[in-house]
């Protein structure tokens, strides 16, 4: 169940996480979670293999629902959102992938691969970049560039 408070620290609204395969157990874990820039928007890692993003809407007790799902074939190991790039959610995979998910085309593509485990991404505070650390000690950024691809340095 995913709580949320207000400015105040007063719970005001909750709803609970779905599992991959809607017939199939609550065996899962939350690995992440992300807002979108506007705050509209949650992105939710989970470790049955998929990242959905909830649109929560702009007013306390707006009606939530999933609006994107991104099922890959490894476990997903965390998630951020860059500010630049609203249409678009970063995750990381167990198997060293980190992955772009597409809100539009509901697609996810593959910004880069590595052969660790991702533990942790975030998004530079200007929103044109991501970076990822490893298992193996590695880290990883991305830069974007104008026309949405970019750069693994």
């Amino acid at each position: 169940v995913v709580h949320l408070f207000d400015e105040n620290g007063e719970r005001r609204d909750k709803f609970s996480t779905k599992p991959a395969d809607s017939k199939g157990p609550k065996s899962y874990v939350v690995r992440g979670m992300a807002w979108s820039p506007d705050s509209t928007k949650l992105a939710v890692a989970q470790s049955d293999n998929i990242v959905f993003v909830y649109k929560l809407g702009a007013e306390w007790g707006d009606k939530k629902s999933i609006c994107n799902k991104f099922a890959q074939t490894s476990s997903i190991t965390c998630v951020c959102w860059p500010t630049m790039h609203p249409n678009e959610v970063v995750f990381g995979m167990a198997d060293g992938k980190m992955k772009l998910g597409q809100l539009r085309s509901n697609r996810a593509l593959t910004l880069y691969s590595t052969e660790s485990y991702v533990v942790s991404c975030c998004a530079r505070p200007d929103g044109n970049a991501v970076v990822s650390g490893h298992a193996d000690g590695a880290v990883y950024k991305f830069i974007f560039d104008e026309g949405g691809a970019g750069a693994v340095q």
